[in-house]
């Protein structure tokens, strides 16, 4: 059985995939996600993706047809 992720490496480099996490990262900082530890924090527990984290979720969302979307 093929994992997740290795489906999606098929499709998308490791280098375009590590960008691309540090863009989500970046955005959930940017909208309180709460790893920097402001007041407004909307979830305090919150903590940077991985790049492999992200290539596996992407991997089950074409799998599943769905388009992935930053």
């Amino acid at each position: 059985m093929l994992a997740a992720s290795s489906f999606f490496a098929v499709f998308v480099p490791f280098e375009i995939t590590a960008k691309w996490n540090s863009y989500v990262n970046t955005k959930a900082q940017q909208e309180n996600a709460g790893y920097l530890g402001g007041p407004n924090e909307l979830y305090p527990d919150w903590k940077p993706f991985s790049v492999q984290v992200l290539r596996q979720h992407i991997g089950v969302q074409m799998l599943h047809g769905i388009p992935p979307t930053p």
